[in-house]
């Protein structure tokens, strides 16, 4: 199983982001990861069912959409997601050749790991409120 246990693997500043799960409730954690990136002057996508905008940003229904593919999807849902929807974004990920994510904890079940360990995505499982200020350049 490939467990990136190294998030600097993941947050390279030549990267770009997508970030899913996210919508402008501001105490959420994806608006405020997607607000931290952006002060960073890093490349970030919003992906939103519910939003065209986030923050006065284009935001898009799937990463497909965005205007560059992402190097990393970030899984920023914070409440429980069914295991199928989790594989649905990462069978996307894996048909336009994505191969990094990162989830919080408590994502990642038995299933998605080996769907990912399958399909040669490698992931980190991390809470980036508390390691982002240091990480990214």
């Amino acid at each position: 199983m490939k467990i990136i246990k190294n998030v600097d693997d993941f947050l390279k500043p030549e990267f770009k982001f997508a970030i899913l799960g996210i919508n402008n409730n501001r105490e959420k954690y994806a608006f405020w990861l997607f607000l931290e990136m952006l002060e960073k002057k890093l490349v970030v996508f919003p992906i939103s069912s519910e939003e065209t905008k986030i923050q006065d940003q284009p935001a898009f229904p799937n990463f497909k959409l965005c205007p560059q593919f992402p190097d990393v999807i970030i899984f920023a849902f914070e409440k429980k997601v069914s295991d199928e929807n989790y594989l649905n974004f990462l069978r996307e990920m894996r048909d336009v050749g994505i191969k990094k994510a990162i989830f919080l904890p408590d994502q990642v079940t038995k299933v998605i790991k080996v769907f990912c360990q399958m399909n040669f995505i490698e992931f980190t499982i991390i809470d980036l409120r508390k390691i982002l200020g240091d990480k990214i350049l």
